[in-house]
């Protein structure tokens, strides 16, 4: 514990003092100087900007993150410390680089970050910056715990009034002595805080008088150079791309003032995230095919699958038990689909709550949010709501911390990277052991951290890792093809549920008081946690058993009787596959479902009721009925809109062919034989999930290249001999036209397509290969047509 004593209420006071005395000169210079000073940091070169960075930071990072290098080496060390000498900290260990993860070389060097901290610093008070600075530390730091002590005194750096002055807890006035002390700062945080505010501020000082050179220090203030209006800086495009990058984005905001709490931005990601799970599960439970894809891809994560000492895999590993058997292939399909059942149920229910914790902070936000001031806590309704949501947010990542605990390991790409020591109980864990190989034991080293900070202390480190993950991939573009779709699926995941949290973490003072208050709440908030997720894992283990014991038939699919030819010509043949195909996974699914509900004793979650009310109807094909011969119209042929041009003629224009169109001779009508001409129209067939009615939709004009994407994403295999793929590049241009969507990556190979009309977003998962599969296709437009109620027709030529 930091008693106060008069020397550290002293320094405390000085250093406040100092703090307030840069920030005035860094303002003063500003205000009349910030153009000059864009204007000649824009002109320098990259090998200019480091070399003034240098003389201003001498042992400034080479990169971001660098105390995550050297978290092996020094766990323990203080980042931060007071020396003797008050000018400056002690930096001569070089632990002052790792204070703060965005003072570094290779941010700083381009073109607009240090910029950005110039204006916001020179333009908006110390205490604005104050719990964001402190955050900042610990995150750069090594330190695993935060120090949550409370101290006999305070320090006030919520106000410009009050800026650093130092109290006892007991002699705070009442407005601001309330229950969440977390908008008040203990000693040891000031110490931290203020010497890091003032070394920040005079070298940014330093980073202005240098860029000034010609500019004698002595007229820089003088009335030579009268105050300015504040220029608006040139955002400059850091790549070619036709969408923002998030992580530029996320980075250009640590050099900014802290946000307010963007609730309608945290709603539009998770309720894109809901849908794509929704969708997950309409998949599963509707097309065979996907659901035959999910399966294998399931087996082929099972944590059994990596070796052990003697070379042995095929493992079926019992997270109850932890012991490991080695069974036949049907026993290891029935574990896959009961983990596969389980996992989306888990993905749905998760996000669901969510959104539902996430619908009271909305309510209460907009009810006190333009009230709130930094000197006065939160209303109680609205810090109720937010610690609420805090504590979802981090039972999530628990959930998805264990699942990619237990399937980044065995999945392909990965497994001969990890060892299992034996197969004997006390033995079945799996342990990490990595080759020499460079790219690989690199890559392992970003992915190991995920793996380990399944404890609570590091989960507000978990921005850090991913990040530095994200970077290390963009700079070694090799190392995606480790990564497989269901691991980038789980990294993808993570990365929503980080930046929520982050969002709630720079919700600056008062986030600094959710975390005791989370303590408190911890007991009520497992409860109802285990009330949703814990019937979903019970009912894992005895629907293996039961599975295997009624329906083992239904257990093995590679006998084909999921087999759905839904891209090939429609025949009678093909029609009967899929109809069979489809009455094996409605069996399958209808015993999960009841074996599930009778086990529970009608206690199950919610979502199994949930998916018995779909808006949407499941789709199946009809029985085949024979097509009746079209009459023949010898009326005069009219000319055909643009929108009619078959796709065939539209890609000749694409290629610059010029083939005459080939001379049909009319077709003799077919007289019948036999039996009497009937008077009624023939009956009509039932409607198809391809030939259904489609909805009203307003027409969009798109051009040709964008009329080509939409007609490859909703294919007719009547019209087309095959299916095709389809590029990212093309549909991620068809999506974007004319402001259509916009998108931006949101992490691992998640993507977020946003509607600029209606704020609706959808989630999509940029492929490794530079393509779709046919199959893939073939489900995003699945998407698109449940949510959007898009087809074929709804595009016409601009």
């Amino acid at each position: 514990m930091s008693e106060l004593t008069p020397a550290r209420r002293a320094e405390i006071e000085w250093y406040a003092a100092k703090v307030l005395d840069d920030y005035r000169c860094l303002q003063a210079i500003v205000m009349r100087h910030e153009a000059t000073i864009q204007k000649r940091w824009s002109k320098k070169t990259k090998d200019q900007r480091a070399s003034l960075l240098l003389q201003v930071w001498p042992n400034i990072a080479k990169r971001r993150h660098g105390h995550l290098s050297a978290a092996n080496i020094a766990r323990k060390r203080t980042p931060w410390k007071l020396s003797n000498n008050r000018d400056q900290p002690d930096i001569s260990d070089g632990s002052a680089k790792n204070v703060w993860t965005h003072i570094n070389q290779e941010d700083l060097c381009r073109p607009l970050n240090l910029l950005l901290l110039i204006k916001s610093r020179a333009r908006f008070h110390p205490c604005t910056f104050a719990g964001q600075d402190g955050a900042s530390i610990y995150n750069g730091s090594l330190k695993h715990h935060k120090e949550t002590i409370p101290t006999e005194s305070v320090v006030f750096l919520n106000g410009e009034e009050d800026y650093g002055k130092v109290m006892l807890r007991d002699d705070v006035p009442s407005p601001y002595n309330s229950l969440h002390p977390g908008i008040l700062f203990q000693i040891f945080e000031a110490r931290d805080i203020l010497p890091f505010q003032k070394f920040l501020l005079q070298s940014l000082v330093c980073c202005c008088m240098y860029i000034l050179h010609d500019i004698p220090p002595d007229e820089i203030f003088s009335g030579k150079y009268p105050i300015q209006p504040e220029p608006k800086l040139k955002k400059i495009k850091a790549d070619k791309n036709l969408y923002t990058s998030l992580s530029t984005v996320v980075e250009e905001a640590a050099y900014l003032p802290p946000p307010g709490l963007d609730v309608d931005r945290i709603k539009a990601l998770l309720d894109a995230r809901f849908a794509a799970a929704v969708d997950h599960m309409v998949a599963l439970r509707e097309d065979p095919a996907y659901f035959v894809r999910e399966w294998k891809e399931e087996l082929e994560h099972n944590p059994g699958s990596v070796q052990d000492n003697r070379g042995r895999s095929g493992y079926v590993l019992d997270t109850k038990s932890k012991t490991v058997s080695q069974p036949d292939s049907s026993i290891m399909w029935a574990h896959s689909l009961a983990r596969m059942r389980q996992r989306a149920y888990e993905q749905l229910e998760m996000f669901s709550r969510l959104q539902g914790v996430l619908a009271m902070v909305q309510k209460e936000y907009r009810m006190h949010g333009p009230s709130l001031t930094p000197e006065k806590d939160l209303p109680m309704p609205l810090f109720r709501s937010l610690v609420g949501f805090r504590s979802v947010l981090h039972k999530s990542l628990v959930i998805l911390l264990r699942a990619i605990h237990d399937q980044v390991p065995p999945s392909p790409p990965l497994r001969r990277f990890f060892l299992r020591p034996g197969s004997h109980r006390q033995e079945a864990q799996i342990r990490y052991s990595v080759d020499k190989s460079s790219v690989g034991i690199k890559f392992i080293n970003k992915i190991l951290p995920l793996l380990q900070c399944i404890e609570v202390s590091e989960l507000d480190k978990m921005s850090a890792y991913l990040d530095e993950l994200s970077r290390y991939m963009t700079d070694e573009p090799q190392t995606r093809d480790l990564l497989s779709p269901m691991t980038a699926s789980l990294i993808g995941d993570l990365s929503i549920i980080a930046q929520c949290t982050n969002q709630l973490q720079m919700f600056f003072p008062w986030s600094r008081s959710f975390e005791q208050e989370m303590k408190r709440v911890h007991d009520i908030v497992s409860i109802g946690w285990e009330l949703c997720f814990k019937p979903i894992a019970k009912a894992t283990s005895p629907l293996v058993e039961s599975l295997l014991k009624d329906v083992p038939l239904l257990c093995d699919p590679t006998d084909h009787k999921y087999d759905h030819p839904s891209t090939k010509r429609k025949t009678k043949e093909n029609t009967d596959k899929m109809r069979h195909a489809e009455g094996n996974l409605d069996l399958i699914w209808d015993y999960m479902d009841e074996k599930a509900a009778r086990d529970q004793n009608l206690t199950y979650d919610c979502l199994m009721g949930f998916f018995h009310h779909l808006p949407h109807p499941k789709h199946r094909t009809p029985e085949w009925i024979e097509p009746s011969p079209e009459p023949i119209d010898h009326a005069p042929s009219q000319p055909r809109t643009e929108d009619e041009v078959p796709f065939s003629v539209l890609e000749s224009l694409r290629i610059g062919s010029e083939q005459s169109p080939a001379k049909e001779e009319p077709r003799k009508p077919k007289t019948k034989t036999r039996g009497e001409p009937s008077t009624q129209d023939p009956p009509l067939p039932a409607p198809i999930i391809d030939e259904e009615v489609e909805p009203i939709v307003e027409p969009i004009q798109v051009n040709a290249r964008a009329l080509r994407v939409f007609r490859t994403l909703f294919f007719d295999p009547d019209a087309h001999s095959e299916a095709r793929e389809l590029s990212w590049k093309d549909f991620a241009y068809a999506m974007t036209y004319k402001g259509l969507y916009s998108i931006e990556p949101v992490g691992g190979s998640i993507w977020r397509f946003t509607n600029q009309t209606t704020g609706n977003a959808m989630l999509f998962h940029k492929p490794h290969d530079p393509t779709y599969a046919p199959h893939e296709v073939r489900r995003i437009a699945g998407r698109l047509q449940r949510r959007l109620g898009w087809h074929a027709k709804a595009f016409v030529i601009a």
